[in-house]
């Protein structure tokens, strides 16, 4: 299995930044990859508008990262940070997007919406951490919402690769807002052989983003895994407010794109230790 070799950390200019970092650098060291940590500065207020406080919190990200061995450099660039994080992934040839959302909706920084716009135009998969995701591993629950799109099988396919050593249950779930007699069959069939009895399969009705997040806490999941269509809404119709789910959640969110599924680029990014 071919390692991560470069990850981006994209941080707002905030207590947050430090979780987000923590994630991201568990994974760069588990892989031995470079990190980008990189913040973009609004194009709405001067470069030099907390440039001090920009500089020392950046800095000290820098250090911790060097303090464990991890190959890291510091970008800073202005414009709007979805435009910002998307150009330095893509420049860049990125494995994998590590973002940070917060439950408040009105703030200055990295918001929902903002990583919304970011994996669904990423080339790469895009792990969002919501406020209060602590844990920088997965070694428990794992949700995977499915939406019958071109990329569930493939979706799916990697929150199952999550429960190979039998230490982490996954559930593949499916909401509808109405009546799917087929739903269960159909999540069912994604389901290898080898898995039944250790992969259960679950259809809920509902308003999709509330259902997703009841059944994730419900859980306890550490991992809800989902797709991302490129500029459509993600998943379908099953994410009618993405924005809503990615500020919810009470774990990590990691979002796979149609076609980095479709490729089987899943299959190089393990999240668990």
């Amino acid at each position: 299995m071919t390692p991560l070799s470069r990850v981006l950390c994209a941080v707002d200019i905030d207590e947050r930044s430090n979780q987000v970092l923590d994630h991201a650098l568990a994974l760069a060291r588990r892989h031995g990859a470079k990190l980008l940590i990189l913040h973009a500065v609004s194009p709405l207020i001067a470069y030099s508008n907390g440039a001090t406080e920009r500089v020392d919190l950046l800095r000290r990200l820098r250090l911790r990262a060097e303090a464990v061995g991890v190959d890291v450099r510091v970008e800073v660039q202005q414009g709007p940070a979805e435009e910002i994080i998307l150009l330095h992934a893509k420049a860049r040839g990125v494995d994998l997007i590590v973002i940070g959302t917060s439950r408040r909706e009105r703030r200055r920084g990295l918001s929902s919406w903002i990583a919304e716009r970011v994996l669904r135009d990423a080339p790469c998969p895009t792990l969002v951490v919501p406020e209060g995701a602590t844990e920088p591993t997965i070694t428990t629950s794992v949700v995977c919402a499915v939406d019958f799109s071109s990329a569930s099988p493939a979706v799916a396919e990697q929150a199952l690769r999550l429960s190979d050593d039998g230490t982490r249950r996954v559930t593949l779930l499916h909401v509808s807002n109405g009546r799917d007699d087929t739903a269960l069959g159909k999540l069912q069939m994604l389901i290898p052989s080898s898995k039944n009895g250790v992969v259960l399969a679950e259809v809920a009705g509902g308003r999709p983003a509330a259902e997703i997040v009841r059944v994730a806490r419900e859980m306890k999941a550490q991992l809800l895994v989902i797709g991302a269509e490129h500029r459509s809404a993600l998943g379908s119709r099953l994410f009618g407010k993405t924005a809503q789910l990615l500020r919810d959640a009470p774990c990590l969110v990691l979002a796979v794109p149609a076609v980095a599924a479709a490729r089987g680029d899943m299959e190089d990014v393990p999240l668990a230790a």
